[in-house]
């Protein structure tokens, strides 16, 4: 036996997912049928959907985080004004050159990062202000 067979080339049609031989004219002929046609506008009407659809997710993902982004930042300021309200705020002393609490009644050094305050007796601690 002297003859093998040979399978003809292929063409894979990706619009409408088929095979067709790889000849020009077979090609031709199929890209010219109203099937192919129609499935090509169908897949250019999908993919403009799908565009679409993508910006709108988008847009509601960025609106969604900026709007948590707020709530958070609101959320932060209330915390640190109530921690304020308990703890009182460190002011800067430029008569004593350390930091200030009048709320606790504690310097704050923060070159040596020592607290000084506290009562009966005035000391410096690490430990800080209670």
């Amino acid at each position: 036996m002297t003859e093998f067979w040979k399978s003809n080339p292929m063409h894979w049609c990706d619009v409408c997912r088929c095979w067709l031989n790889a000849t020009k004219q077979a090609r031709s002929h199929h890209e010219q049928g109203m099937g192919h046609k129609a499935n090509l506008a169908r897949k250019i009407r999908d993919m403009g959907k799908k565009a679409d659809d993508e910006k709108r997710t988008e847009h509601r993902t960025v609106t969604a985080l900026a709007r948590i982004e707020e709530e958070a930042a609101k959320k932060y300021r209330a915390d640190v004004e109530a921690e304020a309200a308990v703890h009182g705020k460190w002011v800067w002393d430029h008569d004593a050159a350390y930091y200030y609490n009048q709320t606790q009644g504690y310097y704050f050094c923060p070159e040596r990062k020592y607290y000084y305050g506290g009562k009966p007796e005035p000391t410096w601690t690490e430990d800080g202000a209670p």
